[in-house]
């Protein structure tokens, strides 16, 4: 801060700000007027013009019943961000940050969009708020954030093991039962028993579950799922490219 004051001063002050932006410590060197130094001391008066927090580097998310996930937030300026998810719904976001306020405006694979509204602490290093969904399914789920000093504080992000006998309920048609054989690198093959008969070939990723599948009647199609933190259920929606042109929500419970 360079200054001139009343009475022939001028100087300038150097200062480092707290991490939360709210006051600074620091020197004032005179210019004229006088030739020593001063200590100085700056502190916000009041909380409307709190300076908006940069986002910028990796977090971790945790979604309330769902799991975890990684973000990498990058500055496009002005307080806006752009965000890639990894794990969960493997996402991207456009982010805005208004003081401690944050939105985010997020899609997802599986056809799941929305929005996350969330008021960041006063170190700027962890937020708390609500996910509002808009597409995939209704309602609402509570979000953590927390910032990640270094890649390795990471939490890795752990890939479900499908193998096993799962129920599945496909809205508006019934109920089947699938059995899944691990081919290895979260790779699995899927017989179905009732509805179509389907066979099918699944990948896994983190928490994220894509099915491909051939059904009798000329049906085919694929699966976009999510499983939840206990990899023991999966929602997401099923995609028809035979036989049909809509989509299902579908369902799938470990038994």
């Amino acid at each position: 801060m360079e200054w001139t004051a009343s009475g022939g001063y001028a100087g300038y002050s150097e200062l480092t700000l707290d991490t939360a932006c709210n006051s600074a410590d620091g020197t004032v060197h005179y210019t004229a007027g006088r030739s020593d130094t001063s200590r100085i001391r700056l502190r916000r008066s009041g909380g409307s013009g709190a300076a908006a927090c940069d986002l910028a580097g990796a977090w971790q998310e945790d979604l309330d019943g769902q799991g975890q996930s990684t973000w990498t937030f990058t500055s496009l300026g002005g307080g806006r961000y752009r965000g890639q998810e990894q794990g969960l719904g493997n996402a991207t976001a456009t982010l805005t940050v208004n003081g401690r306020q944050l939105r985010m405006d997020w899609t997802a694979s599986g056809g799941y969009a929305g929005y996350s509204e969330l008021t960041l602490d006063a170190a700027c290093n962890s937020a708390d708020g609500t996910v509002h969904y808009t597409a995939g399914r209704s309602g609402t789920s509570k979000i953590h954030l927390q910032r990640s000093g270094r890649g390795s504080d990471i939490l890795p992000i752990t890939t479900c093991d499908i193998s096993g006998n799962w129920q599945e309920d496909l809205e508006g048609q019934g109920q089947s039962t699938w059995v899944y054989t691990s081919l290895g690198g979260g790779r699995y093959r899927g017989q179905e028993t009732g509805l179509g008969s389907a066979t099918a070939t699944l990948t896994v990723t983190g928490r994220q579950l894509r099915m491909d599948w051939t059904a009798s009647g000329g049906h085919a199609g694929y699966s976009e799922l999510i499983l939840d933190a206990a990899c023991n259920t999966a929602d997401g929606t099923v995609h028809y490219t035979a036989g049909r042109s809509d989509t299902s929500k579908i369902r799938l419970q470990r038994r």
